[in-house]
């Protein structure tokens, strides 16, 4: 089955992951909400959309999936994981923004 829409995607993979709705998906993804959902229902994917599923710890989707229009379901996955060092990098950033809430 193709999924040419960008919606069915995106409502694909909140099915997957047990997200309850899109508002709750851009919540977790970090995405504001009102963007999200805009540019969902335009067909448009942002370079932010994809930087935040390819970041999400939460979210799990194969970027092919999310990017082409043509990815059959059938077709093997790949696994997008953030590498060790990346992951630190992340760590610590949040780490900081924290403490300088404090």
């Amino acid at each position: 089955m193709i999924l040419n829409m960008l919606k069915e995607r995106i409502a694909k993979i909140i099915e997957e992951n047990g997200v309850k709705s899109m508002r709750q998906l851009s919540e977790i993804l970090g995405v504001n909400y009102d963007v999200f959902h805009r540019n969902i229902k335009e067909n448009k994917i942002t370079g932010d959309i994809v930087m935040a599923f390819a970041q999400s710890q939460r979210i799990k989707c194969d970027l092919n999936f999310l990017l082409r229009d043509d990815f059959r379901m059938e077709e093997p996955s790949a696994t997008y994981e953030l590498s060790n060092d990346r992951k630190l990098d992340i760590a610590i950033r949040l780490i900081e923004e924290v403490k300088s809430k404090l």
